[in-house]
């Protein structure tokens, strides 16, 4: 294998692990939404206030 044809198969061995990382962040977040949804549906009257306040924060971040 040439320097240039070793040079593109790192590119693409970066650029696949990049696209990787990219969607395992992308389900992280996405289960980190729906644990924070099920809060917010099953809150009760003592911890609704703490799931109330973690939703807000989380909006506060997102508009940042």
């Amino acid at each position: 294998m040439g320097p240039t044809a070793t040079r593109f198969f790192f590119e693409l061995l970066s650029l696949r692990n990049l696209i990787a990382l990219a969607e395992f962040e992308v389900s992280a977040a996405d289960r980190a939404r729906k644990a924070l949804d099920q809060a917010r549906d099953t809150a009760h009257p003592g911890n609704g206030e703490l799931a109330g306040r973690l939703l807000d924060i989380i909006r506060e971040y997102r508009e940042v």
